[in-house]
């Protein structure tokens, strides 16, 4: 018998404009809980990428394009 295995999951992470739906996506990288998916898009947040909160959720905005409506911006 065996004890527990642990395995690391390799993900990719992944911003889709709201507006527009043009994607982004990082490199491979190890998870390590939810919020360590904010690191691998410093290079999307470096060039123009945004995530707001509205009321109910979160939005996401390519360079091109923002909110119409009050929003606060969580990332970056």
């Amino acid at each position: 018998m065996s004890g527990i295995i642990i395995r690391a999951v390799t993900v990719r992470a992944e911003l889709r404009c709201d507006k527009c739906g043009e994607t982004w996506t990082s490199g491979d990288y190890t998870r390590a809980g939810y919020t360590a998916a904010v690191e691998p898009c410093a290079p999307a947040f470096a060039d123009g990428w945004r995530v707001y909160a509205g009321k109910r959720a979160q939005r996401t905005y390519c360079p091109q394009h923002y909110p119409t409506t009050v929003m606060r911006q969580v990332h970056p």
